[in-house]
């Protein structure tokens, strides 16, 4: 049960403007183990005779695009600032042999569950899984491991995906030093973030 007690005029109103104080500094203040969400920045990236491919960055991140020869895909790297903690590799193709095929779910899942095999030879898990992602322009599937036989210095943890976007395809390996890197935490945010347009 509660038990109102009789009003004390002054002081009541006192206590309400302590009160109303207490709640506005406290709710300016930000909650222990909530850190500031970071700011994201549009990045595009032409891919000659074959529209844009947008993503979704985080803003204190950097990036090296690179347009090689016709033997080799438009590929853009993503890497921190600071340090060399990460680093995402983007790989884009398109649709050259007019393969009906080419970006369905069934293409995507059987690229990787090759790339799996591969790994299972390297892999500390025993099972590897396939996971699916849906953006507002983009879907896709990936999958997570841990290298064995990474050098020293390395990147042993590692996130394989493949992207359908719009009529292109994005190959992303995330290779990080850390399990709960930026790049590790976020790769999922950013595959689903992608969209594409034809200008």
């Amino acid at each position: 049960m509660v038990e109102l007690l009789p009003s004390n005029g002054r002081k009541d109103r006192f206590y309400l403007f302590l009160l109303g104080l207490l709640i506005f500094f406290g709710l300016a203040l930000p909650l222990p183990g909530f850190a500031a969400r970071e700011k994201t920045s549009l990045r595009r990236f032409s891919i000659p005779e074959n529209g844009t491919v947008n993503i979704l960055i985080p803003q204190s991140w950097l990036h090296r695009f690179y347009l090689p020869n016709d033997e080799q895909p438009p590929t853009v790297i993503f890497f921190p600032g600071t340090g060399d903690e990460f680093q995402m590799e983007i790989a884009v193709f398109w649709n050259k042999t007019n393969d009906p095929k080419f970006n369905t779910d069934e293409s995507l899942q059987d690229i990787l569950r090759k790339d799996m095999a591969e790994a299972m030879n390297v892999a500390a898990e025993k099972v590897l899984l396939l996971n699916s992602f849906k953006g507002r322009g983009a879907r896709g599937f990936y999958f997570t491991m841990t290298n064995t036989k990474v050098e020293p210095d390395g990147y042993p943890y590692i996130i394989r995906g493949r992207v359908a976007v719009g009529q292109l395809q994005l190959n992303v390996t995330v290779l990080s030093r850390s399990k709960n890197s930026d790049g590790m935490s976020k790769a999922v945010e950013i595959m689903s973030s992608a969209f594409y347009t034809s200008y």
